[in-house]
C-alpha cells in the first residue's frame, strides 16, 4: 500500500477515533486504526462496542492495500507534523510515514487479525443533523453514569407518526424531548448509549441517516459510518413521572437563571442543597456551607399562584436549565413533588427534576 494524504485530514480522523480507540488494551490490534486503500481510502477503528468508518475520498491512491497503523504513534507524529501532505506506504511487516525531512518506521500488526464490522441495516431515518445534536444535548446529561449497561446509562429513541422522542434518567432527573420530523418510519424503543452518541456530536454533516436493528445502531453521515450495541434492557415508564397537574408557574430568564444558580452553589455543604423561596415577582436562592458561609441571591420571575419554598441540589438542575432557550418555564405543585422546566419551541422539551428534603 502506498497513499498521499492530507495531514489536515488525519487530525480530524485522530480527533473522533482518539475517543474510541483503547489505549491500554489488552488486546494491541485495539489500540490501532486500519488503513485500507483501494478506489478511496477507508479508515477504521473500533474498541468492540463501538465501531467506526471514515471513508477518505481526496487521497491520492498510488498502490492499494492495507495496514495497521498504531494510534499512539499516528497522533505523536500528526501533532508534530509541519507539512501539509504525508506518505503512508507499507515494506513486508511495517508502515512507513513520510514527510519532508523525517521517516517513520512503524512495526505492524496483520490487518486479517482486526475485527470485522456489521454492515448497516435495519429501519431507517433521516434527519438534519442539527435536529439530532440538538435532540442529543438536550437528554444526554440525564443519562446515569454510574451503570454501564443498564438501560438508564443510554438514551431512550422512538419515532412514532412523524414524531422523533428522546428521553434520558438517571433517577433524580428526567430529559424528554419530542420533535416533528416528518419521516413516516416508525422506530420501536431502543436505548443508544452515551459513547455513541456524543460521537455523533462531533460529526459535520447537514443530514444522518440512522439505522436500528435488533441490537445495533448505525449512523451514516458524508462518508462516516458510525456503529454501536444497543443498550438491553427495559427502560422505565417516563411518562408516569411527568408532572401533570401544577399551582404554580414562573416564567424567568434563562441566562440570569442559570447565572444566580451558579452563585448560589458556590457556598453549599453536603449533602449540596440550595434554598429556593419563590415570590411574584422574585426568587431568592440561599445556601450555607459549614465553616465557609453563607448566600443570598435574588432572581427576578414572573409567577402566578401562591408562594412556595422548595429545595434542590444545584447539580441536578445546572445541565437541564442550560439547554432551555431564551425563556423558561418552571411549573410546581408542592414543595416535595417533581417540577418541570420546559419552553415553548419548535423542538418540545420537558425537564423533571426532584426536590430534596429540606431537612436532609
Amino acid at each position: 500500500m502506498k497513499v498521499k494524504i492530507k495531514t489536515k485530514q488525519i487530525k480530524e480522523v485522530l480527533a473522533i477515533t482518539n475517543k474510541i480507540i483503547q489505549k491500554r488494551s489488552p488486546k494491541p490490534i485495539l489500540q490501532c486504526l486500519k488503513f485500507v486503500a483501494e478506489k478511496e481510502l477507508k479508515v477504521y477503528a473500533t474498541n468492540l462496542e463501538i465501531n467506526y468508518i471514515n471513508t477518505l475520498t481526496d487521497v491520492e491512491i498510488i498502490e492499494p492495500g492495507e495496514v495497521i497503523i498504531p494510534f499512539v504513534q499516528l497522533q505523536g507524529i500528526i501533532k508534530e507534523s509541519g507539512v501539509d501532505t504525508l506518505t503512508i506506504e507499507t515494506k513486508k511487516n511495517n508502515c512507513i510515514i513520510k514527510e519532508t525531512g523525517s521517516k517513520f518506521k512503524l512495526f505492524s500488526l496483520d490487518p486479517e487479525e482486526y475485527p470485522t464490522f456489521s454492515t448497516a441495516s435495519g429501519s431507517c431515518l433521516e434527519v438534519d443533523l442539527d435536529i439530532i445534536k440538538a435532540g442529543i444535548n438536550k437528554t444526554i446529561f440525564a443519562a446515569t453514569v454510574a451503570h454501564n449497561h443498564y438501560a438508564i446509562s443510554g438514551v431512550l429513541w422512538r419515532c412514532v407518526d412523524g414524531v422523533l422522542t428522546l428521553v434520558a434518567t438517571d433517577g433524580h432527573r428526567l430529559a424528554v424531548v419530542n420533535k416533528e420530523i416528518g419521516e413516516d418510519q416508525d422506530i420501536a424503543d431502543k436505548i443508544v448509549p452515551r459513547d455513541f452518541l456524543n460521537l455523533v456530536l462531533k460529526l459535520d454533516a447537514e443530514k444522518v441517516k440512522l439505522m436500528f436493528a435488533d441490537n445495533m445502531v448505525f449512523c451514516i453521515a458524508d462518508g462516516v459510518i458510525i456503529s454501536s450495541s444497543l443498550i438491553e434492557g427495559k427502560f422505565p415508564k417516563y411518562e408516569d413521572v411527568i408532572p401533570k397537574e401544577f399551582n404554580n408557574v414562573v416564567v424567568f430568564d434563562t441566562k440570569e437563571f442559570e447565572r444566580c444558580l451558579k452563585l448560589a452553589s458556590i457556598l453549599v455543604g453536603e449533602p449540596k442543597k440550595v434554598k429556593f423561596v419563590f415570590t411574584k415577582d422574585t426568587v431568592v436562592m440561599s445556601s450555607a456551607a459549614p465553616e465557609q458561609g453563607e448566600s443570598e441571591i435574588i432572581c427576578p420571575i414572573t409567577m402566578s399562584g401562591e408562594d412556595i419554598t422548595i429545595y434542590f441540589n444545584p447539580d441536578i438542575l445546572k445541565d437541564g436549565i442550560k439547554v432551555l432557550e431564551e425563556k423558561g418555564t418552571l411549573s410546581m405543585s408542592a414543595p416535595e413533588k417533581p417540577v418541570m422546566f420546559s419552553n415553548s419551541s419548535e423542538m418540545n422539551y420537558q425537564f423533571v427534576a426532584m426536590p430534596v428534603n429540606d431537612a436532609v
